[in-house]
């Protein structure tokens, strides 16, 4: 009977070390998956300010060429001011 009762406990103690390290490994995973899905989040928002940014640079760019007066492309810049060496 007393052979049965230890190896009982030696199996249920071996099996709670297992138990620990599987624990251990759980919340490790759990904790790069939480810090992976954060990244992902700050990427994703720097994603959308991006987009936004651009858009809005676009916007103005056609807003600023649609009400630009057309430009006359006859001859060169002038060069008032300019040393004439």
């Amino acid at each position: 009977m007393q052979e049965i009762n230890w190896a009982r406990k030696s199996s249920q103690t071996k099996t709670g070390e297992q138990l620990k390290q599987l624990e251990t490994s759980w919340v490790s995973l759990v904790s790069k998956n939480y810090e992976i899905e954060h990244a992902c989040t700050k990427l994703e928002a720097e994603i959308y300010e991006k987009k936004a940014a651009l858009a809005q640079k676009k916007f103005l760019r056609e807003t600023t060429q649609a009400d630009a007066p057309p430009t006359a492309t006859t001859g060169p810049a002038p060069t008032e001011g300019m040393d004439e060496s």
